[in-house]
């Protein structure tokens, strides 16, 4: 499992992709948002995305 935590103003969807310059291009094309949980008490919003 990855964990990566980042601020952001935009909402994920899910069906989104999202690219991560963390990682080689070549090797993905991005990563689909596969859930979406939010945690409104914690301000939180939690992003499931698609294996490799």
């Amino acid at each position: 499992m990855l964990i990566k935590t980042v601020e952001s103003t935009i909402r994920p969807v899910q069906g989104d992709v999202k690219n991560d310059p963390g990682f080689h291009p070549g090797f993905h094309n991005g990563y689909e948002v596969v859930k979406v949980t939010f945690n409104h008490p914690t301000d939180e919003c939690l992003v499931s995305l698609h294996d490799l």
